[in-house]
Parts: structure tokens; sequence; C-alpha cells
């Protein structure tokens, strides 16, 4: 440690190591964030089409008795 070169030189390694380290998690990061929006966006449309279908169940249910 004495050999001021070799600390610096070091450090440089360490530090461009835990560059690599990050863009690679921000990488991940974001793949993960797309799948949960892919996921989100098709949860929502399944919501959606469950609510219409009742809907649609409860107006021709309805026409039954008020026609």
């Amino acid at each position: 440690m004495g050999n001021e070169g070799f600390v610096s030189k070091a450090y440089g390694e360490v530090i461009e190591a835990e560059k690599a380290k990050l863009a690679e998690l921000a990488g991940q990061l974001t793949t993960i964030m797309e799948q949960l929006k892919a996921l989100v966006i098709e949860s929502a449309v399944t919501i959606v089409m469950a609510f219409f279908t009742s809907l649609v169940s409860l107006l021709h249910i309805s026409s039954l008795y008020y026609d």
C-alpha cells in the first residue's frame, strides 16, 4: 500500500468494476420495470374485460325481466 501508483491504479479498477456493476443493475431494473408495466397493463385489460362481461350479463338479465 506504500506504492502510490499501485493504490491509485487499484482504486481506478475498483471504481470501474463498480460502475460496470451499476450499469448491469440499471439494465436489470429497466427490464423489471418494463415487465411490471406489461403485467399492470395486462391486469387492467383483464379487469376491464371482466367488468364489461358482467355488465353485458346484467343487461341481458334485466332485459328478461323488464321487456
